[in-house]
């Protein structure tokens, strides 16, 4: 009891305040702090004579609290280790109310210390990375890389709702725990399971959310919670009806002022009675305004909606007697900021290595395996010179054109598929590198800041005119010299402490983000795979630059790009549903990496298409495509496009700095028509330098 008790003080405390004003406001159940109980009296208790023995009270009740604790730790990451990545936002709550009510055990108990007990449940006493780590690296691998789309307008990744092209990830059931492990009593593991909902998918097996309702008393507001938005669902899981329902513990509670009864279409049965606050009513099928039929197995069944705004007052809590109703989250969960910080909490510097030298070599078999073979099937299919149409021709004539000499990869069958879909796992590894950077730099600045008082590093005070800034910093120094830590302990302290205390000091001080960059090595991994000539072509002709030939890397993607840029039917799926903007961060980064992006910006088939309609200005259908619908999302990606280059030549001229100082201009001949190259009059540079010296 002593350790449930203080469960339930911990998230109480850690309960966000907000949330307790809107469920009491909205008339639901309160969630009252627990009642202070005299469990010191007992704790002190270090000699109780029981049949003739002492027995040390203190010390019994420390060794089961210790193993309860223990316990609570494990069952948390076991419970996320049962989901997916979204978790993890949760388990770090688990986690925080653990290490509060570790604190308030600890007032009173000997326990062991909390960080080691971490570390035991976490199986990261003597391996360099545990559980948590794992199974970080495992959703990744198998559930986030192929299946999540990310959304640069929202910065999140959300799933894919339409074709899956991997295996659905099977996951061991959640363990079976009590309350008092969990959130520490029922009303609170309601509470916190539809906060740390915000930022999972709820599953349809949750012994909360997909339990069948169960047959309600007289007091429903006794036993109702609000819970999250969710559609009603009949057995076998068709939507019957999308209303604005809330989650209740035994019952529904109705925003919305309509009443729901399952009425069936049997005539021995021709309704469904009800239970409303314990008086029982009936209500037929001819009398309901809006009715839907519903198949559930062999039987049919009617959704009936009636307005009952007039009758009875709001809120009410209906409870159907029939258990046949299931709930479902209308969400699919994503993958934001507060999961990339909570996983940065968590790894750590050594996790976070670890995840990213995993990754990046599964990167590298995707490059140098997948993604090479189909870039050398398509380059073959590739037109050998597909040259920029004059503006003459019109934008309707550049695209026909285009859609011609384009037309094998446009037919291409595993382009929008398997190509696309490695393209994907490459680009959503690119950004979790770079979101896992952000949100760890955030970290870091924000310990130097809660650092730096203890450190001698003071804000520059406002002066006054005639103040002397350098005589108010010296008086703010000598104000808070009493606060620094390393000449305090090297003041008082052993010369072993004074050493530790140095080298904390030299830890704290020196971070990635105050000039380190972890995405920056990561880019330059990802350089050294694109090690193929096929990336780079044949050298050019001219000796300067490919114009019209389709031999680089860039023409391949502008092949690609114009594929993707092809408007789809209403009924289809867009490359941004399917596959999000990982697709476009992987084709920009090998463009980069590979020192095409000048090239690809100037002899791209859809930037030219752009340009030339906004000559034009025309909008007709060529070959089924509409090209106004077409331009709009040309446009769209170049943006994108830009987007994109400009974040990632910041990440990679940052260490050039020195080199970009010095303008390197290399001079070319020009080109020489042919009827005057064997005229004796005209004389090429090199050829010219030679009379001369002779």
């Amino acid at each position: 009891y002593y350790f449930s008790y203080n469960g339930i003080v911990g998230c109480s405390i850690l309960l966000d305040k907000r949330f307790r004003v809107e469920c009491v406001a909205m008339g639901t159940y309160l969630l009252p702090y627990p009642r202070a109980n005299r469990y010191e009296t007992l704790l002190k208790q270090r000699h109780v004579q029981l049949l003739g023995r002492s027995i040390d009270l203190n010390k019994l009740i420390t060794q089961r609290i210790n193993a309860d604790m223990q316990k609570s730790l494990d069952l948390a990451i076991s419970k996320f280790e049962a989901g997916d990545i979204t978790g993890i936002v949760e388990l770090d709550g688990l986690l925080q109310v653990n290490r509060l009510c570790h604190k308030l055990l600890s007032e009173f108990l000997a326990l062991d210390e909390y960080d080691a007990m971490f570390r035991e449940a976490n199986h990261n006493v003597l391996a360099p990375y545990g559980r948590i780590t794992l199974h970080v690296f495992w959703e990744l691998n198998y559930d986030f890389l192929p299946n999540y789309c990310y959304n640069a307008a929202t910065n999140r990744f959300v799933k894919c709702r339409g074709i899956m092209f991997t295996q659905p990830v099977h996951r061991d059931k959640p363990p079976q725990m009590g309350h008092h492990y969990l959130w520490g009593s029922k009303q609170l593991n309601l509470a916190y399971t539809t906060i740390y909902s915000q930022y999972t998918g709820l599953n349809p097996d949750h012994p909360i959310i997909g339990s069948p309702l169960k047959r309600g008393s007289n007091n429903f507001h006794k036993e109702c919670f609000m819970g999250p938005y969710v559609h009603l669902i009949v057995l076998n899981g068709a939507i019957a009806e999308s209303i604005h329902l809330q989650t209740g513990h035994n019952c529904f509670v109705f925003q919305e002022m309509v009443a729901v009864v399952l009425i069936s279409l049997q005539p021995s049965s021709p309704s469904c009675k009800h239970r409303f606050w314990g008086q029982r009513n009936t209500w037929n099928a001819n009398r309901s305004h809006q009715l839907k039929t519903v198949v559930v197995g062999k039987s049919k069944w009617l959704l009936a909606v009636k307005d009952i705004k007039d009758d009875l007052p709001v809120p009410y809590f209906i409870v159907i007697q029939r258990p046949a109703l299931l709930l479902t989250s209308s969400r699919t969960g994503f993958v934001g900021a507060q999961h990339f910080r909570t996983m940065c909490q968590l790894l750590g510097y050594q996790g976070i290595a670890v995840v990213m030298e995993e990754l990046l070599k599964i990167v590298k078999s995707l490059v140098q395996g997948n993604i090479l073979q189909f870039t050398k099937t398509l380059m073959e299919a590739m037109p050998k010179v597909c040259k920029l149409p004059r503006y003459d021709y019109g934008s309707p004539g550049v695209l026909g054109y285009y859609h011609a000499q384009l037309n094998d990869i446009v037919q291409y069958p595993d382009a929008r598929t398997e190509l696309f879909h490695s393209f994907r796992e490459f680009g959503n590894t690119i950004l979790f590198c770079l979101l896992m950077e952000q949100a760890l730099s955030q970290e870091e600045v924000c310990d130097l800041l809660h650092a730096a008082p203890f450190q001698n590093i003071l804000p520059r005070p406002h002066c006054k005119d005639g103040e002397k800034p350098e005589t108010k910093q010296k008086r703010l120094e000598v104000k808070y010299s009493s606060l620094q830590i390393v000449p305090s302990v090297e003041k008082l302290g052993t010369p072993k402490q004074s050493m530790i205390a140095r080298e904390g000091d030299l830890l704290t001080r020196e971070r990635l983000c105050c000039g380190l960059s972890i995405f920056e090595v990561v880019l330059s991994r990802l350089r050294s795979f694109l090690d193929d000539p096929i990336w780079m072509g044949p050298a050019p002709t001219n000796g300067v630059m490919n114009v019209d030939e389709c031999t680089e890397f860039h023409r391949l993607w502008s092949a690609l790009q114009f594929v993707y840029c092809i408007p789809v039917g209403g009924t289809e799926f867009t490359v941004e549903e399917l596959f999000g903007e990982g697709l476009n961060w992987a084709g920009c980064t090998m463009i980069v990496l590979l020192g095409q992006q000048r090239r690809f910006e100037a002899l791209d088939f859809c930037y030219h298409i752009l340009r030339v309609q906004r000559v034009d200005g025309k909008d007709e259908n060529v070959k089924g495509i509409a090209l106004k619908r077409m331009v709009d999302r040309i446009r769209r990606f170049q943006v994108l496009n830009s987007q994109i280059f400009a974040v990632l030549n910041k990440f990679l001229k940052s260490s050039d700095s020195d080199v970009m100082s010095v303008e390197h201009v290399r001079c070319f001949p020009p080109p020489i028509h042919p009827t005057l190259a064997a005229q004796a009059h005209y004389y090429r540079p090199e050829h010219l330098r030679q009379t001369v010296q002779h």
